[in-house]
């Protein structure tokens, strides 16, 4: 079994236990960085959207997408966020990836983190959007900041192989630590990331000072810190 398929596994497994209230998202390998997508949203807190949602997991894709562009059109960033999930995906529909980057766009204007990351992977892959990989690290940042391990994961590639970003050892160091399972509450089950054969690539000084901004993100997120 492969790194990716034993990573898809045991998250399969963790979402088992933790049902709908964590966000499920499958690996899927973009422009040689290892994306998490999201297939899966979380359990809505108004009744009608759950029923939107219930629609959607029933496979009633036509009713699934009436309610949610009503609610979209209320402003609802989870309804927008379904919208762009069901483009992107096909359900029930041609996959529209230029639809599904427009929904994903006003719910990531409305600080929905999954619609956020979604978004960065679309401009990374050129799909719905232009291809702008400084687009991506935008939204991926954003995403990281709030907390996301998966963009923050995604935002260390970038800064690892200077794509779309200054290449910069610090800041791949930060974000890909920070992505690690110990710092996100355990939600991300796939190990230590390398992060050894990352650290081999820093000078002491950029270890250092790696090692003190993901101290510094961690007291200001309030975080218990543990840091290699």
């Amino acid at each position: 079994m492969s790194q990716l398929d034993a990573d898809r596994s045991q998250f399969m497994e963790d979402a088992k236990v933790t049902g709908s209230t964590l966000v499920k998202r499958m690996f899927t390998p973009v422009s040689g960085y290892l994306c998490a997508m999201v297939f899966a949203v979380h359990a809505f807190g108004a009744p009608n959207e759950r029923e939107a949602q219930a629609a959607l997991n029933a496979g009633n894709y036509t009713e699934a997408i009436r309610q949610f562009t009503r609610f979209a059109s209320q402003g609802s960033a989870t309804a927008q966020y379904s919208l762009g999930l069901i483009f992107s995906r096909g359900y029930g529909t041609p996959e529209n990836f230029s639809t599904a980057a427009n929904w994903y766009k006003k719910a990531a204007d409305q600080a929905h983190v999954e619609a956020q990351f979604d978004l960065g992977a679309l401009y990374l892959r050129g799909e719905g959007v232009p291809q702008d990989a400084s687009q991506a690290a935008k939204w991926w940042r954003k995403a990281a900041s709030a907390g996301d391990a998966f963009a923050q994961r995604s935002l260390g590639d970038l800064y690892l192989k200077g794509d779309g970003v200054k290449r910069d050892l610090v800041q791949a160091y930060k974000w890909k630590m920070l992505s690690e399972p110990r710092h996100n509450a355990g939600r991300i089950p796939w190990g230590a990331l390398g992060m050894r054969s990352l650290a081999k690539l820093l000078t002491p000084k950029q270890l250092g000072a790696g090692q003190r901004a993901v101290r510094k993100w961690i007291v200001s997120k309030k975080v218990q810190p543990t840091v290699d």
